[in-house]
């Protein structure tokens, strides 16, 4: 080897890799150190003492290359893998191959990295997806379970390209859910996108329609647990102002019949007080109802605007019960902007924390005892604060106390899901539970929201209403209740107007059918063999129009496909119990 062929050689020796040049015999021309040796024994070039096989793999491999053929292909040389390239170099004449160049690069490590992240891969169940910066799908790994019918399809679009970019940009993981219809079932779609590099990102899609709809179950126990507490108090609540509204009506009725039974003139004077009693009884009963109907409801997922300070008072007013022999509590609440929640959720968190908050305190020294509630906002959120001056949190156990089925309380005292489930709500909401606490100094449990549009102050006192002047005119009402009581109520209130009584709705379609028609239908949601919603879908079928005068009384039980028709229909609805106030409300939001 000459002067030339030494300092080609000492060239190619700076190159990790194999590399073997041959000239047109297929004589070796050059080679750097690694490679000749390897070479020899693997039978790559003459004179070596390879397998006839391995000699004539390679010479199919060199015919090609000498035929101008660039040939790649990975391989196996002594338990190493190797990705060879062998491109032919002609010379003066195009059609003459002089040089046959051997570049064989030791991919052994890198094979078993991918072999390593494919066996990775296949024991994760998700979909895992490489996703190019643009958006585009570089490679795809599908999901275990064929029966989920995990696609990236559905997931191009806007928020795919925004997570991207969000991800490239922080170097972060961006996570999101995306919800997807099967065959009629609507199904959740859990999504972590992260870039790995400047230009790729790993994509998991995961189905969590189970984890979902246990969480909603657990959401709701955990909800009947809280209230399951507060029975022997509310019961109390309602036990007090039933004691002495049936007090009051037995003395009316006592009175009634001594003045029918003497014949002697009744003093009706004796008979106010006893009756302005009773309505605030059932005023204070009314609102008692109304905050169990709030908080007992099946789960849904209606989000509307929620004034937390009203919100915070009427949980106050069902975990008061608890809270009074406890300690005492001050409010501080301030103006506040308005937060996009579900409002049963939302004030399952309030209730669990004012729960948690009294049994922080010692019953002993109920003179120092306080739990401090306030609210404001803070960099334009709106902030909800549960304080105690109890006994505090442990620092080892701070951390912890978001963790599903972690308390500190006795057996039997707690389920251990209710801070968990309390974050997971507010996290759904894109808020925030933060936790200042020291041990003999009480806690903090601060829950911060997105705050929309818009400002409320603190809340109004609740009034059950007065009753209002009635107007002259007489109005047509029809009244639709499988309740008989309910009907006979009905009749007495609205004693000054033209009212008809149906006991179910198939009587009511009956006098539509006649002709009547009617300034106001009160018909009841839920009935036997015919509800109210069928009623109206009959009534708004055969004659329509006449379904705008129909409005609907509830007690509060009614399915989550009603609520849904209620809220796409707008209808007029008037809640159980009512008052002669209500009514008059729906007669002038009806004409």
């Amino acid at each position: 080897m000459g002067d030339l062929g030494r300092l080609g050689s000492a060239v190619l020796d700076t190159s990790p890799d194999l590399v073997i040049v041959l000239n047109g015999s297929l004589e070796v021309v050059l080679h750097n150190d690694r490679a000749r040796a390897l070479a020899e024994r693997a039978g790559l070039v003459k004179g070596s003492g390879g397998s006839t096989a391995t000699n004539r793999a390679w010479a199919i491999v060199f015919t090609r290359a000498l035929r101008g053929e660039v040939v790649d292909f990975t391989t196996s040389l002594e338990g190493f893998n190797y990705d060879v390239h062998v491109p032919p170099i002609v010379g003066a004449s195009p059609d003459v191959v002089e040089l046959v160049v051997v570049h064989a690069r030791d991919v052994t490590a890198t094979k078993a990295a991918e072999l390593a992240r494919q066996r990775l891969l296949d024991a994760v169940p998700d979909l895992v997806a490489i996703i190019r910066r643009d958006g585009s799908v570089a490679h795809v790994k599908e999901a275990q379970d064929a029966a989920a019918r995990l696609t990236i399809e559905g997931l191009e679009g806007a928020t795919l390209r925004a997570s991207l970019a969000e991800s490239f940009r922080s170097s972060s993981p961006v996570v999101f859910e995306h919800e997807v219809v099967l065959d009629g079932e609507p199904r959740v779609r859990h999504v972590h996108v992260r870039a790995i590099g400047d230009d790729e990102a790993v994509l998991l899609l995961r189905d969590v329609t189970a984890q979902r709809r246990l969480t909603s179950r657990l959401m709701v126990a955990d909800r009947m647990a809280s209230l399951g507490t507060l029975a022997a108090g509310v019961a109390h609540e309602l036990n007090n102002p039933l004691a002495y509204v049936t007090a009051n009506l037995e003395f009316i009725e006592d009175e009634l019949r001594r003045s029918i039974r003497e014949n002697t003139p009744l003093d009706i004077s004796q008979m106010l007080d006893p009756i302005v009693e009773s309505r605030e009884g059932l005023a204070r009963m009314l609102v008692i109802v109304k905050d169990l109907k709030t908080f007992s409801r099946p789960d849904e997922e209606t989000f509307a605007d929620v004034d937390v300070n009203h919100l915070l008072d009427r949980v106050l007013s069902m975990a008061m019960k608890e809270i009074k022999y406890r300690g005492n509590v001050e409010k501080a609440y301030g103006t506040v902007a308005p937060v996009r929640a579900n409002e049963a959720r939302l004030g399952q968190v309030f209730l669990n924390l004012l729960q948690n908050a009294a049994q922080a305190l010692d019953e002993r020294k109920f003179a120092g005892n306080v739990i401090r509630l306030r609210t404001g906002m803070r960099e334009g959120r709106t902030v909800v604060e549960v304080a105690d001056n109890g006994a505090g949190i442990a620092p080892e156990n701070r951390s912890r106390v978001f963790d599903p089925f972690f308390t500190t309380k006795p057996l039997g005292v707690g389920t251990g899901l209710g801070l968990a489930i309390c974050l997971g709500i507010v996290k759904s909401m894109g808020g925030e539970i933060e936790l200042e606490s020291a041990v003999g100094a009480g806690a903090i449990f601060r829950v911060l929201l997105p705050a929309g549009a818009g400002t409320f102050a603190a809340p109004e006192s609740t009034s059950f209403g007065r009753i209002p002047i009635r107007e002259p005119k007489k109005q047509s009402i029809l009244a639709i209740d499988d309740d008989p009581n309910i009907l006979s109520s009905l009749a007495k209130l609205l004693r000054d107007h033209e009212v008809e009584c149906c006991g179910n709705a198939f009587d009511a379609l009956h006098r539509f059918e006649s002709g009547e028609q009617y300034d106001l239908v009160l018909c009841d949601v839920m009935m036997p063999h015919m509800s109210g919603v069928e009623l109206f879908e009959a009534v708004q079928k055969r004659w329509p129009g006449r379904e705008r005068r129909i409005a609907f009384m509830t007690g509060g039980a009614i399915t989550p496909q009603t609520r849904t028709f209620l809220e796409r229909t707008s209808a007029v609805i008037l809640e159980k119990p009512f008052s002669l106030a209500a009514i008059e409300d729906c007669l002038q939001r009806l004409r």
